[in-house]
């Protein structure tokens, strides 16, 4: 509790005494001060579901990153053959990120409105080093294709989401 100097009588008194016990000058109340948290940044805004192109969108972003790892984790893989302290580290990579494309898989085939059997005849490709990136490309594509058709411009890592209607 530190001290402070009454500004009628110069006595050290509380920073919380809310009056001067010497002289009796009121001293400034403080109130405590209550931190309200800022508002929560949404993909979509409240109370409305994403259309069926912004849900495109976003799949086939979370897809593209997918492809980059993918790539990326196939690196150690191809370098085993001088380095072999690398190829544990390529396989798991390589595996965690098989996973999460299945996942973007029947997330962005559904949004295609693609049968499950086709989606996972793909999603299936994805365990198969160089067969993935192939497979991916395919999703990519057919995301793609259906964004330019209702006039969305699309980049190299997708749509840029705030410009999809």
């Amino acid at each position: 509790m530190p001290l402070i100097a009454c500004p009628e009588c110069q006595r050290q008194v509380s920073d919380q005494a809310p009056a001067c016990p010497q002289c009796g000058f009121p001293l400034a109340v403080r109130l405590p001060q209550t931190v309200v948290p800022p508002p929560v940044a949404t993909r979509v805004s409240l109370g409305s579901e994403p259309s069926p192109l912004q849900e495109i969108a976003y799949r086939q972003k979370l897809l593209l990153y997918a492809l980059l790892i993918n790539i990326l984790s196939q690196l150690p893989i191809w370098y085993c053959f001088q380095t072999t302290w690398l190829w544990p580290l390529g396989i798991l990579g390589f595996l965690a990120n098989a996973a999460f494309g299945v996942w973007c898989f029947f997330k962005l085939g559904r949004a295609l409105e693609m049968s499950v059997p086709i989606i996972a005849f793909f999603a299936v490709g994805l365990f198969f080093p160089c067969i993935s990136l192939a497979a991916m490309y395919v999703f990519t594509n057919r995301a793609t294709s259906a964004l330019q058709k209702a006039g969305i411009k699309v980049g190299l890592l997708g749509a840029n989401l705030d410009t999809v209607p």
